[in-house]
C-alpha cells in the first residue's frame, strides 16, 4: 500500500513538473514572438506600450501661480518596417480659448513617427493635405523634432520660420518660431531619454494663448 502511494505521488510530481515546463516553454515562445514584433525606437520617446502620461499644465486663462492636472494620450496608429506612427493628444476639460486656432484643436499635438534614432512630426493640418502612404513619405514630409545630434537654425538672423534642435546630455529640445510678425507662433518640445516628452509649450508673441505642459522630473 505504501509503495503504491509513493508511486502515485511520484507520478503526480512528474506530471506537475512536466506541466510547469510546458507552460514555461509556451510563455517563452509568446514573449519571443512579441519581442520580435517590437521595433527599436529612440529612448527619447515614451516606453513602448505607453498609453497616457500625466502633466501639469498652464493655459492662457490659468490664474498666476496655479496649474491643473492633464494627461497626454499616446496612441499607436501604425507600425511600419523601421518605426512606429503615433498620435499625441492633450486630455483636458478646460474650455480655454487657447485650445483652438482657426477652428482647429491645438490639443492635438500631431502625428509622430518614431524610429531607432529620430522622432519626426507632421501636424494635423499638413497631414490632411499630404498623401502619406508609408514611412518614406512621412520622413520626406515630416519635421525632425528629436534626434541624437543638435541642429542649428538655418535662418540665423534672417526673418522667417526658425527651427533648431539642442541636445544637452539626456535632454533634447526642439524649438520653432515665426518672427515675421511680433505675434508669430512658437512651439517647443522637450524630450528626455527614458522618460519621453517632459515639456511642451506653444503660443503666440507676448505669451498670448499659451499652452504650457510639464512633467515633474
Amino acid at each position: 500500500m505504501k509503495r503504491q502511494v509513493m508511486k502515485r505521488n511520484k507520478l503526480i510530481f512528474n506530471s506537475t513538473i512536466a506541466f510547469i515546463l510546458l507552460i514555461t516553454v509556451i510563455l517563452c515562445e509568446e514573449w519571443s514572438k512579441k519581442k520580435s514584433e517590437m521595433i527599436d525606437q529612440t529612448s527619447f520617446f515614451f516606453d513602448y506600450g505607453t498609453e497616457t502620461a500625466a502633466f501639469e499644465a498652464e493655459f492662457a486663462s490659468t490664474p498666476f501661480g496655479e496649474y491643473e492636472q492633464v494627461k497626454i494620450q499616446v496612441e499607436q496608429v501604425e507600425q511600419w518596417e523601421n518605426g512606429i506612427l503615433y498620435t499625441m493628444m492633450i486630455e483636458s476639460d478646460t474650455e480655454d480659448d487657447s485650445r483652438y486656432f482657426y477652428g482647429r484643436g491645438r490639443f492635438f499635438l500631431g502625428y509622430f513617427y518614431v524610429s531607432e534614432d529620430k522622432i519626426y512630426r507632421i501636424d494635423e493640418n499638413k497631414m490632411e493635405k499630404v498623401n502619406i502612404k508609408n514611412e518614406e513619405d512621412f520622413i520626406a514630409r515630416g519635421t525632425v523634432v528629436c534626434q541624437e545630434m543638435g541642429k542649428e537654425d538655418s535662418l540665423k538672423e534672417e526673418k522667417g520660420w526658425h527651427e533648431e534642435i539642442m541636445v544637452e546630455g539626456t535632454v533634447c529640445t526642439y524649438r520653432s518660431y515665426n518672427d515675421l510678425t511680433e505675434t508669430g507662433y512658437y512651439e517647443r518640445f522637450v524630450w528626455e531619454k527614458g522618460k519621453g516628452l517632459i515639456e511642451y509649450k506653444s503660443g503666440f508673441g507676448a505669451e498670448r494663448d499659451r499652452i504650457y505642459l510639464w512633467r515633474e522630473t
